[in-house]
């Protein structure tokens, strides 16, 4: 199944159109954060399968629709601190804002701010306008 994947990743088909892979931060993970990773992966993969996903692709997120995913983390963080569950790392988008082009997310992960912050910056490695069909994290394969 692995060598499948790896197939599918070197020779996507449609340079717009195929799997996103999900690797370590430059620095290295710990097994939670990669866990954190691991399950972005599989939150992706469900708001994908449930048409979560922008209709046009990955989209910039800058201006309002960047103002409007700050404001929905906030207001996540203050619903789960005022429920007595407050976040131990950062509200994270799952999956982020670029993939699906809602400000607030189909899901919220709680999720350390490098790990957050190093899977954001990697959504960039697509152009704007590829379609995901699949997460996957690098670490698996």
């Amino acid at each position: 199944k692995n060598d499948l994947i790896r197939q599918e990743l070197a020779n996507p088909g449609d340079p717009m159109r195929g799997p996103v892979l999900l690797k370590d931060p430059v620095v290295g993970a710990t097994p939670a954060q990669q866990a954190q990773i691991r399950m972005y992966g599989k939150i992706a993969d469900l708001a994908l399968h449930e048409g979560h996903m922008s209709d046009k692709g990955r989209v910039a997120t800058q201006g309002a629709l960047r103002k409007g995913a700050s404001l929905a983390a906030k207001t996540e963080r203050a619903r789960a601190r005022a429920a007595g569950k407050p976040y131990k790392g950062v509200a994270a988008h799952g999956p982020d804002t670029t993939w699906t082009g809602l400000a607030k997310s189909p899901f919220w992960l709680d999720m350390d701010a490098m790990i957050n912050s190093s899977l954001g910056g990697q959504a960039r490695n697509y152009p704007l306008g590829y379609r995901p069909t699949r997460f996957i994290y690098e670490g698996d394969l």
